[in-house]
């Protein structure tokens, strides 16, 4: 399975719309994880936004690592998210999720992939 461009939130429009405040997140370390609905912005079932800040990590070389490893926890277990959906009613409902990275230092990957799997089954039971 790939990550592809279409499961990645470009739009700025649907980027506002998760963080407008009425969304549901909450904290598994070392991430916060923030996930809602729109209407048919996205082409996806499910669509992310990874986020690492420049204010705990200044050089792009880190951000964008810690990037590819959330990126590459949400691949290789985004099934217990498309499982689910497929056991839902079958809606055309658009789900974004944004993680954002909280902790000041570089996680090994195997840590990242055990609070994406936490995470992701939090977000399931909840749709």
């Amino acid at each position: 399975m790939k990550l592809c461009k279409a499961e990645r939130i470009h739009s700025k429009r649907v980027i506002d719309t998760l963080f407008s405040g009425k969304e549901e997140s909450f904290f598994v370390f070392p991430f916060r994880v923030v996930y809602g609905t729109v209407d048919a912005l996205i082409d996806k079932p499910f669509a992310i936004l990874v986020n690492a800040p420049k204010k705990h990590f200044k050089n792009a070389v880190d951000r964008n690592r810690i990037k590819r490893q959330l990126r590459e926890a949400y691949r290789k277990h985004k099934s217990i998210l498309l499982d689910q959906e497929v056991q839902s009613t079958g809606e055309d409902v658009h789900h974004v999720i944004a993680f954002l990275y909280q902790v000041p230092k570089i996680l090994p990957s195997d840590h990242i992939d055990k609070a994406m799997v936490k995470a992701l089954q939090r977000i399931a039971k909840s749709l």
